[in-house]
């Protein structure tokens, strides 16, 4: 009994999880009469802990006693004790989908659903991403796909960019759905920039090409898909971020020198500005390199100069320049 009293208060009060799962490790030392003095503590201290739910906040000091008590349903195997612990502090959409893990651990799927059905009820919107896929691949599991695709299709529609895109496509695959949803799912996207574009900037192009609302997340789709070609189509329509132009440049460098070049321009003068003189170099090389490939060299060189006088204050870069000069000229 006296040794069920002292690991229990060292592992409620103690530091730095020394004594975590006590109970559990000396559970043979500790004998039948030694759990149950233990239990005994333990439920009392947990007659302590209000229930929380929603924005209440969940108090602290309940953590230890809260891992105390879950351990003790995990050892006697009883998973509706478990759930009845963990759900003492449903204060995140995080522990609907803990609990709802639990009962499918469980086998108890139903069951398992309803609680993913609570944590979305509970927070509908820009919720744990966890949880929607688990309530989505549950509906999968009972060929309930329209309802899997909506849960997927909110969570695409708050945050449209490539990987919920990538999300969309792996469920709606499960119901050989995908080209309807892939359609679907561009469209939005195409929509939301357009808006985007408009509250942010008019109608004005040359202003929009230069904000956030551009084509990067098209972009950034279609080179997933393997697909270059429309990859360049958005940039060239409406613009993406510099790290896209260049993995464009670099896909179309053989074919499309013409166009890779002026890029490989823009960015190594980006780069010099930002004081990364070595990438600036390098992409002078890649500027060099298309040009060459156009029987232009000799315009490249007249290019290099001025460029060259234009930031010469920032020695070290001219110094690079000088030291790459005859792989970028020859």
């Amino acid at each position: 009994m006296a040794l069920a009293k002292r690991l229990f208060e060292f592992e409620l009060h103690g530091d730095f999880d020394v004594f975590f799962g006590a109970v559990e490790r000396y559970a043979k030392i500790l004998g039948t009469n030694g759990l149950k003095v233990y239990r005994e503590l333990a439920e009392a201290e947990w007659t302590k802990v209000p229930a929380v739910s929603g924005k209440q906040e969940s108090r602290h000091g309940r953590f230890q006693i809260t891992q105390i008590m879950e351990l003790l349903a995990k050892m006697d195997g009883d998973v509706e004790q478990l759930v009845g612990v963990m759900g003492r502090d449903l204060t995140s959409v995080y522990k609907y989908w803990q609990i709802a893990l639990v009962y499918q651990e469980g086998k108890q799927h139903d069951n398992a659903l309803l609680w993913a059905e609570k944590g979305l009820k509970a927070c509908p919107e820009h919720t744990d991403s966890r949880l929607r896929d688990f309530a989505a691949s549950e509906y999968h599991r009972r060929k309930r796909h329209g309802d899997a695709m909506a849960i997927v299709w909110a969570a695409f529609r708050e945050r449209p960019f490539l990987e919920t895109y990538k999300q969309l496509k792996a469920h709606a695959a499960k119901s050989n759905a995908w080209p309807e949803w892939r359609q679907r799912a561009l469209a939005e996207i195409k929509d939301k920039t357009e808006k985007a574009k408009k509250l942010a900037f008019g109608k004005k192009q040359e202003s929009w090409m230069r904000s956030d609302a551009d084509h990067s997340t098209l972009v950034e789709i279609f080179l997933y898909e393997r697909n270059p070609d429309d990859a360049w189509s958005e940039a060239v329509a409406g613009w993406c971020s510099d790290a896209l132009w260049l993995q464009l440049a670099k896909i179309r460098h053989e074919r499309a020198s013409r166009r890779c070049g002026p890029i490989y321009w823009r960015l190594s003068e980006k780069a010099v500005i930002r004081g990364e003189y070595d990438l600036s170099v390098d992409l002078l090389k890649s500027a060099a390199g298309a040009m060459k490939r156009l029987g232009r060299s000799a315009e490249f060189v007249s290019q290099l100069e001025p460029f060259r006088l234009k930031y010469k204050i920032k020695r070290n870069f001219a110094k690079l320049i000088e030291a790459n000069r005859k792989s970028l000229c020859g």
